[in-house]
């Protein structure tokens, strides 16, 4: 049937979307990314042997202040028309929040006749709650980004400046060139009713919204089950990633409060610092020869816990499963406002969900997650790591919101988008 396009804006999307490669294939299509944006995304399509077009990353940017952002954004515009007529993908499918960059190619695509759509990867939950943020996490947040605060405020009126020239050129060329606006074309595929009004919001209609639910229902449920079935499977897991076969496992996922846009409230230091206190009350109830700590972090950060090793844990990034890791664990460690949160769910694994930030908004996962009990301060999270030990901690999220049929549901979608 064709190329299907993946254009994912963050690395967290594009390993998401590459669980959907095999289910394509199996119905005869042949996925694809096309990468508009870097951040890591090419080097691990690359590490990953995936199918990926990179091209319009090849585009340099000239060194002249805005003008070579025209220059380079016009030339990428006028590469769309040739990819689209070279490629000829029988779909795109794209992130629901997109950039200038996707709608326009977008546009371009339907005004030719290709499938697009668009596919919802993880809960988008309201951002007016994050942006209740301290003056400082805002200034954190900022230097994090840009290296420097000098820097991140320059960035910031300069991008404002650049956003400005973008329309002063389509207002005298009577075109959308750089600033294509309005709702999308294309249907969207989204996780449940819950995400309906928020992507509504940023100007989907909800009449094109489909649910589908998430591929992690599925997936992660087929997984746990088969590590828990099949111990020759387990073994084979357990040795990949150099885990004991006799140890508890108990997984906690980073969250990177010192990093991104709407969550950062540490610098580096309080970053490290955040998880070791974490580490120190799980090993004040499990010593070391009873349980291994595995600490996975979040895709989009930098590894700043080498320090880690001399205390013991056993860490694992970007080349690594996240689902893998959670269904061989005992126990996972989670914050509540995480995607991973669904795998959590679907694959059946114990869990306790903390949180030991000043960000109020991320108790808000317990809806979007159906989480039974989030735990905010360290006593209770030792005493709730204590019922786990004797064995009489109860699952902390509803399983009954998992829909395990959800990959056909997303597969279908996506194929019958050619007929829509």
């Amino acid at each position: 049937m064709g190329k299907v396009y993946f254009i994912p804006r963050y690395i967290g999307a594009l390993k998401y979307y590459e669980k959907l490669f095999p289910a394509l294939r199996e119905r005869g299509a042949d996925p694809a990314f096309l990468l508009l944006e870097d951040g890591g995304m090419r080097a691990y399509s690359h590490a990953r042997h995936l199918s990926h077009d990179a091209r319009f990353l090849e585009i340099p940017l000239g060194k002249i202040p805005l003008v070579s952002h025209i220059v380079r954004e016009k030339s990428i515009f006028g590469l769309f028309d040739r990819f689209l007529d070279e490629a000829r993908p029988a779909v795109l499918v794209a992130e629901p929040r997109m950039g200038e960059r996707e709608r326009a190619l977008f546009q371009k695509a339907a005004r030719k006749g290709i499938a697009v759509c668009a596919l919802q990867w993880a809960q988008i939950p309201d951002i007016s709650f994050s942006d209740r943020r301290s003056f400082r996490g805002r200034l954190l947040a900022l230097r994090a980004r840009r290296g420097s605060l000098l820097k991140g405020l320059f960035y910031i009126a300069y991008l404002k400046l650049l956003r400005m020239v973008f329309s002063i050129a389509d207002l005298i060329s009577g075109k959308r060139d750089f600033a294509e606006k309005g709702s999308p074309p294309g249907m969207l595929g989204i996780i449940d009713e819950a995400s309906r009004e928020s992507l509504a919001a940023q100007g989907w209609e909800k009449s094109r919204m489909r649910i589908v639910g998430s591929a992690f229902f599925t997936i992660a449920h087929d997984l746990g089950e088969r590590v828990r079935r099949e111990a020759g499977f387990r073994a084979k897991l357990l040795a990949r990633y150099g885990l004991s076969t006799a140890a508890k496992k108990i997984l906690v996922l980073s969250t990177p409060f010192h990093r991104g846009v709407h969550s950062v409230f540490l610098d580096d230091a309080g970053q490290r610092q955040y998880f070791k206190n974490i580490f120190e009350d799980i090993r004040s109830v499990f010593p070391k020869e009873e349980a291994d700590i595995i600490f996975k972090l979040h895709p989009r950060e930098p590894d700043i816990y080498a320090d880690y090793d001399s205390i013991g844990i056993k860490r694992f990034h970007n080349e690594s499963d996240t689902d893998e890791l959670i269904a061989l664990s005992d126990l996972t460690i989670s914050h509540p406002l995480t995607a991973a949160n669904f795998t959590i769910a679907a694959s059946g694994t114990p869990a306790l969900f903390i949180n030991f930030t000043p960000h109020e908004y991320f108790n808000r996962g317990s809806d979007i997650y159906k989480l039974k009990e989030i735990i905010k301060t360290r006593g209770g999270f030792r005493e709730r790591l204590s019922v786990f030990r004797a064995g009489s901690l109860a699952l902390q999220y509803e399983k009954n919101a998992i829909d395990t049929h959800s990959l056909e549901k997303i597969v279908a979608f996506i194929l019958d988008t050619r007929g829509a």
